[in-house]
């Protein structure tokens, strides 16, 4: 997601609560080189609330070539 907004492939984004979801949402590299999304338990322990407009974001702008998305578990 944020490639796409680097890329502008993604604008007029205004939505004040949708763009703080976006921001809040914290992500790791794993050892295959992947972007790993922190799962919804591990936001909560930092006392954010459930991200559903940011998710609902990534998943319409998500490559759904097969293979290539996946959850993995506790993201869900």
């Amino acid at each position: 997601m944020r490639e796409r907004f680097q890329n502008g492939e993604v604008s007029g984004l205004d939505d004040e609560v949708s763009i703080a979801q976006l921001a809040s949402v914290r992500y790791e590299i794993n050892l295959r080189g992947q972007v790993q999304i922190e799962s919804k338990e591990e936001a909560r322990k930092r006392g954010v609330r459930s991200p559903d407009r940011a998710e609902a974001l990534m998943f319409a702008f998500a490559d759904r070539t097969p293979g290539n998305l996946a959850l993995l578990p506790g993201t869900g």
